[in-house]
This record gives structure tokens, sequence and C-alpha cells, in this order.
């Protein structure tokens, strides 16, 4: 099933494309349709194109040479990378009780009324699980007020959730300078995305689906912080429209997010999946959960293209087109990722 997968959708982020990407806000919805049709890879290039050219403003990537903003923040990137010291002052440390929850609910011995004790000291997580259990996705007859029916209708696996974004949102969601203001809602939506996908892939492998959850969430985390570098470069008037830079960006903040998962102790699985992002580009090498998340990352990116109206096709035609000649199971998950992101307007 999945060598099939790997092989129609693996993204071509290291090899040049052929052609610039089509979409652009000004000139409307530029129709993936008119470059999914050959066949290929590059489907997943012009998916991840597209997806870098909304996050870094630009209409469209360019074959072009580095310019001094592209060259200047790969060397920034560079740096931060092999500095630990400088991460930890851009990357705020996980708050106490969430590694203490995380703990918890790995205890089965630990009952829902524990749950909900250690969740009461944090105001801000009790109005997120509160929340959280009246949105849409769980269909409630009537509204849930207290903690504790909402830990329950939650259950173990929606808590480990919500802890996660209680984790990253403060990360992803950032809106700092000039780049973050611009993308981090987007990249926050798609990370959330991916990780939904993750999970819903997994659940047909031989793969932890909260481990596939958190690394698809996790991936995310190092474009936020190569944005927030970006933003403390000045006095430069150039875009990063080149295809050099959109691969550069998309190889460094992926090793970013290898080393924050690493340094925030997440399980080793999570840590290689996402690290595989970065260094595996062949998808035949790629092991089951680095292939899921590549998966996820596709399907959540096309996602928010769709609701950018960056695409004028049919997203059900379109996806099972663009992700390749998609198993049930993937056009499934597609299915559930729209229902899902219906629930969270």
């Amino acid at each position: 099933m999945w060598k099939r997968l790997r092989n129609l959708i693996s993204t071509a982020v290291y090899e040049k494309p052929a052609r610039p990407f089509p979409y652009g806000r000004s000139a409307g919805p530029a129709g993936l349709n008119s470059v999914v049709s050959s066949a290929g890879n590059s489907d997943g290039e012009e998916i991840s194109s597209g997806y870098y050219s909304l996050i870094l403003g630009v209409h469209s990537l360019a074959d072009a040479e580095l310019n001094s903003l592209e060259s200047e923040a790969g060397a920034r990137l560079g740096k931060l990378i092999k500095s630990k010291e400088s991460r930890e002052r851009m990357v705020p440390r996980l708050p106490a009780i969430i590694p203490k929850l995380m703990s918890s609910l790995r205890d089965d011995n630990v009952s829902g009324a524990d749950l909900a004790r250690q969740l009461g000291k944090d105001a801000s997580l009790v109005g997120e699980v509160i929340r959280m259990a009246n949105s849409p996705y769980y269909r409630t007859v009537n509204k849930i007020q207290s903690l504790e029916q909402a830990v329950l209708i939650l259950g173990r696996r929606g808590i480990r959730h919500l802890l996660a974004r209680a984790a990253f949102k403060p990360i992803l969601d950032t809106r700092q300078g000039h780049f973050t203001k611009l993308a981090s809602g987007w990249v926050w939506r798609q990370s959330e995305y991916c990780a939904f996908s993750a999970q819903c892939l997994a659940k047909n492998q031989s793969i932890d689906s909260f481990e596939a959850y958190l690394a698809g969430l996790v991936r995310g985390i190092g474009s936020v912080i190569a944005l927030k570098t970006m933003d403390q470069i000045e006095n430069i008037d150039d875009a990063p429209r080149s295809y050099r830079f959109h691969r550069l960006f998309s190889k460094l903040s992926l090793q970013l997010s290898g080393l924050i998962a690493s340094e925030w102790e997440f399980p080793a699985n999570v840590v290689r999946a996402v690290e595989d992002q970065a260094t595996i580009s062949d998808s035949e090498k790629r092991p089951a959960l680095a292939s899921v998340v590549h998966a996820a990352t596709l399907m959540s990116q096309l996602q928010v293209l769709i609701e950018e109206r960056r695409v004028d096709d049919d997203p059900a035609r379109l996806v099972c087109r663009t992700e390749g000649r998609l198993t049930e199971h993937c056009q499934k998950c597609f299915g559930e990722l729209q229902r899902y992101a219906l629930s969270q307007v």
C-alpha cells in the first residue's frame, strides 16, 4: 500500500521544478488542475510550492539565485541550528503542568477525576477543555459546563491532543514581525491539520496514532522559528521568492523542528520521523511513520490552499489526482480532514 502511495506523493523538494507555480492572490485562484494532470512526482512539489508561496507572501516562486534576504536568512538559520543556546532564547520551555499530565495519561491507574483535578490547576487549560468538549466535532446533545463532564467527553486521547495543542499553539500562532504576522495563522492551521491527518493515516498502519499526531504537529514548529528569524533581518527590501530558498527554508525549518522535538524530550519515534522529513528524499527509504507524516503534510497544505481559494477545482477530485491514485483509506482521511476543518470554523 505505502510503496505505491510514497512513490506517487513523494515531494520533489530536492529537485529543480519544471515550471513556476501558478498560484497568486492578486491573480485569483490559479487552478492547480492545470498542473497536476502530468505523470510523475511533481504534484507534491506543486502543493509544497503553493503553500510556501502563501506563507512567505509572494505570488509565485521564481527560478533564481538566492537574493540578499534569502542568503542572510539561510546563514542565520544555519547558525541557529548549531546553537542550542540561541534556540532556547526563541523557543520557550514547556509549561511544567503539561509533562506531568502527559505522564498521568500514560498511567491507567489515574482516573478521570484525578485528571480533572490536575487540569483544574491551570485556568487556561480548563477553558480549553470545556471549549473543545463543546465543539461540533464531539456533537454533544447538551452544553458541557463542568470540567469533569468535559474530561469524560474528551477521553484520554482527546486530553492528549489538547495538551499537545496547548504546548504548541503559543509558538505556532505567534504574531511578532512582518513574516510571523503574515504566516503564523496559516502555519498553525496547517500544523493542526497535519496532526489530524497523520493520526487518521496511522490507524491503518502498525503505528502509534498519538505519536503520529505529535509528529504532525511538531513538524511545523521550525517554520515559525525560521519566520521569527527572518523578522529580525533589517534594511533588506528583497522578497523570499526563489525556488532555491523554498527548498532551503523547508530543509532548515525541518531540522529545527527535529532539534526542538528532541530537546523537549519527545518520543524517539516522533523525533526520528520529523528528522526524516529533512534527510530522506527517497520515498522508498522512508520509514512508515515518516511516510505518514509526509502524506499528512501534503494533505494539510492542500487543505489550507483550498480554504484560501488557491485551488479552483473540486477538492475531492483534486486531492485524488494530486495525491496520486490514493488508497481508499487516504481518501477517507482527506474527507475526515475536511469535516474536521469545517468543525473548527
